[in-house]
């Protein structure tokens, strides 16, 4: 992951997300977000050029990065629209 860290730490970068976030259903724990870095916002029906960030999430609150890849992987294959559907918050909710 070092080299991942190197070849995206840069000065003022921004991003665009890649919707939807993707589950990994052989891996209830494993969730993919994508990340466009591009400079420019990607021209409409021309595929996304994106950076692939698989994290393990265990309740409530523990994240871990376990992998960085420039193509999507095949074993994430459901969408969870409801992941982007409604803000989230590591804070609790005030009723």
């Amino acid at each position: 992951m070092s080299e991942w860290h190197t070849k995206l730490h840069k000065e003022d970068v921004s991003g665009e997300f890649l919707y939807p976030t993707m589950h990994c259903p052989a891996t209830p724990d494993l969730w993919q977000v994508g990340v466009d870095f591009g400079d420019r916002p990607t021209p409409i029906g021309a595929p996304p050029k994106g950076t692939y960030f698989l994290v393990r999430w265990r309740p409530p609150y523990e994240f871990t990065m376990v992998q960085v890849s420039d193509s999507p992987s095949p074993a994430c294959s459901d969408e969870d629209r409801k992941a982007d559907d409604e803000p989230l918050t590591l804070f609790p909710r005030q009723q």
